[in-house]
Parts: C-alpha cells; sequence; structure tokens
C-alpha cells in the first residue's frame, strides 16, 4: 500500500520532468489496475500482457508517440508504459515473475 503511494507521488513529480505528456502516461496507471484483474485468470508473459492491455484501454495506445528510450525504437511509448506497469505492480507485490515458466501471475501470499 505505501509503495502504491510512493509510486503515485514520484509518477506525479515524474511528469513534469519527462519528455512525455500526461495523457501519453495514462495508460501506465490504467495498467496498473488492470493488469492484477486480467492476472486472476491465468498466468500470462510480459507480451501478451501488453497485448490485452492495449485492447482493453485502445484510446490510450497512441502508435504515433515512439518510445525514445533506446537508439532507433519503433516500439511506441504506450507498449513501454504498460510494461513499466508490470515492473509497478512487481514492486508492489501484487505480481510475480516466474523464471522458469517465463510469464506473470498474481502474488500468494
Amino acid at each position: 500500500m505505501v509503495i502504491g503511494v510512493l509510486i503515485e507521488i514520484l509518477e506525479g513529480i515524474l511528469v513534469n520532468m519527462t519528455k512525455y505528456n500526461e495523457e501519453t502516461r495514462k495508460i501506465r496507471k490504467l495498467a496498473r489496475e488492470f493488469i492484477p484483474k486480467l492476472l486472476e485468470k491465468e498466468p500470462l508473459a510480459a507480451k501478451i500482457i501488453v497485448e490485452k492491455t492495449g485492447l482493453q484501454f485502445p484510446k490510450n495506445c497512441d502508435n504515433s508517440i515512439k518510445c525514445e528510450c533506446g537508439q532507433g525504437s519503433e516500439r511506441p511509448e504506450w507498449k513501454h508504459q504498460i510494461l513499466w506497469a508490470i515492473q509497478d505492480c512487481k514492486y508492489s507485490k501484487k505480481i510475480v515473475f516466474d523464471s522458469d515458466k517465463k510469464n506473470y501471475h498474481l502474488t500468494t501470499e
């Protein structure tokens, strides 16, 4: 709970410091809420989580805004934001990565 609040605070601070506007970053917040619900059904690989989240929130997935974190990257920024949301969920202990099966599942604590 505390980690989730800290993530929200830091994200608010970073919005003013980042090259992407808040609308572009909104998919990350939506994905943080959606991913645990998605994983209630079955464990999924990151690629599938990104695809299903994109299908759930198509209005927040603008393919014209490209990720600028790597040289020559053609990946849309919304996919990058969903990958960050997966990490947010992992660090807040909502989900766990199974390195043997290469997928994420809900924490069983």
